[in-house]
């Protein structure tokens, strides 16, 4: 599905004036994601923005699936607030067990919550031992993406993501952590 495919015939038009209309109509969808899902805004910020900014309108295209994923997503989180606070209560907790354990972590408000490693190939190896190992997957986030030496792995607590499988992803971290020989203190 490409942006021409979700936008109405009178957007489709090549003057400016329905390319300005189209601007408009992008910034309204992205307020209205980012106030509902600061994940999902990311993802239509990187979408649209540059759909909305180029001349080659069929070069920025959306899998048919993503869309509807994502639209679906936005109706969902419209009708039942309950998930949303479910989200952020789950991501706090997970941040309450880092701050106990003593991890270097961003106290970000969003659900995503980084914990930080400083070291470009620990971060990837790290990353790749808790997958291999423990079945628990953190992504890896290095150079260029944010400055080195602020290395991290970014986890995303869902509202799924129970007491019982934070604690052993704690056992897991305190295990590769020794592994590699990191410190729990501030890294970057």
């Amino acid at each position: 599905l490409s942006l021409h495919a979700a936008l109405p015939i009178s957007a489709r038009l090549s003057d400016r004036r329905a390319r300005a209309e189209v601007h408009g109509r992008v910034r309204l969808s992205l307020s209205l994601s980012l106030s509902l899902s600061p994940s999902l805004s990311l993802s239509f910020t990187l979408l649209l923005a540059g759909a909305a900014t180029t001349k080659w309108w069929g070069v920025w295209q959306m899998a048919p699936s993503t869309a509807a994923g994502a639209l679906r997503s936005v109706k969902i989180l419209k009708v039942t607030p309950e998930k949303r606070v479910k989200h952020q209560e789950r991501a706090e907790a997970l941040k309450d067990r880092f701050r106990l354990a003593g991890y270097d972590f961003i106290d970000g408000k969003t659900h995503i919550v980084p914990i930080m490693v400083g070291d470009p190939v620990k971060c990837q190896a790290i990353s790749d031992r808790l997958i291999e190992k423990f079945g628990i997957y953190a992504q890896p986030i290095n150079f260029p993406t944010v400055p080195r030496g602020t290395e991290r792995l970014r986890f995303t607590p869902s509202p799924f993501h129970d007491d019982f499988m934070m604690d052993n992803l704690m056992i897991a971290l305190d295990s590769v952590w020794k592994e590699f020989g990191l410190d729990k203190k501030k890294v970057a």
